[in-house]
């Protein structure tokens, strides 16, 4: 609806998922951190009243804390509904299934934070990828005559192994796209 009170529960939903993705990246990336380093910067920014942070950091396991918003605004979305502004039932579920999609989006960046990858493993990676490839250069050249099947008319010598290079940059490529990826909350990626 146009009223004022749909307008604010917009802008109060909006809030709540906003404030739980702010404090879902306060928890993993460091320019975030900077930004919100404590929860009195929620406040302050006008993502959260006083009365919702004190809820909010009451709540106890700590690390359920930034899905609390989004309770809120499931309940919120719920009251719209009830009161009349939201008249399409299937609407309804659509929006309330996206906040879970939402939620789910939150909670796969905590996962990506609990597995650490090691930096040996990315070192033993890149070793591994680079002797497979001096080893392949040595192993796969091509030796004129050494076979019964090869004549003299069929022959051709090839000097530069072109599958294997294909392969390399297909290789050396992945590694690098994985390192940032692996990095993908760190300080150099801003929000």
């Amino acid at each position: 609806g146009n009223s004022e009170r749909a307008r604010l529960m917009r802008r109060t939903c909006f809030r709540y998922m906003m404030s739980s993705l702010i404090m879902t990246s306060t928890r993993l990336n460091l320019v975030a951190k900077k930004r919100f380093p404590t929860p009195e910067f929620f406040v302050a920014a006008g993502i959260l009243t006083e009365e919702e942070l004190e809820i909010i950091i009451n709540v106890n396991p700590v690390h359920v804390q930034p899905f609390v918003p989004i309770v809120w605004t499931t309940s919120l979305i719920t009251l719209a509904g009830k009161e009349g502004f939201i008249t399409n039932h299937h609407a309804l579920v659509s929006i309330i299934d996206e906040i879970n999609n939402f939620r789910q989006g939150l909670l796969d960046m905590f996962m990506i934070d609990f597995v650490c990858i090691p930096l040996v493993y990315t070192q033993v990676v890149t070793l591994a990828v680079y002797i497979y490839f001096i080893a392949s250069l040595v192993g796969r050249q091509f030796i004129i005559d050494s076979s019964p099947y090869s004549s003299k008319i069929n022959s051709q010598d090839l000097y530069f192994p072109f599958f294997m290079f294909l392969e390399f940059i297909v290789y050396v490529g992945l590694l690098k796209i994985n390192g940032p990826i692996s990095s993908k909350y760190s300080e150099f990626i801003s929000l």
